[in-house]
């Protein structure tokens, strides 16, 4: 199936409150002034990527979705990347976790 949104991959500025390609148009603006506009701008922002992820961990033979499956780890890769980028977190969050945050 053939995407028919704005290719990424889409940045939230903070200053502005816009969602855009890099050096190009924007796709979406979140609302200014209230609790959760940051993580919504953050989420738009990592849309594509979640999209991406999930094609490519289910463009695949749906027979590893079995209770024995076993996930081709690009898939969990790409899919903990998009999840992270959803949520705000940072290659240095993850760094600077304590050791009993648990896993991310």
């Amino acid at each position: 199936m053939e995407a028919k949104h704005t290719p990424g991959p889409w940045l939230y500025h903070k200053a502005t409150n816009q969602v855009h390609v890099k050096h190009g148009a924007t796709v979406a603006e979140v609302t200014p002034h209230y609790a959760n506009q940051i993580a919504d701008g953050q989420l738009i922002a990592a849309a594509p990527l979640l999209l991406e992820a999930l094609q490519m961990a289910f463009d695949r033979e749906l027979t590893y979705l079995s209770d024995a499956a076993v996930i081709p780890r690009q898939d969990v890769v790409r899919a903990r990347l998009a999840i992270h980028a959803a949520l705000g977190v940072t290659a240095n969050d993850q760094h600077n976790r304590p050791a009993s945050a648990g896993p991310g």
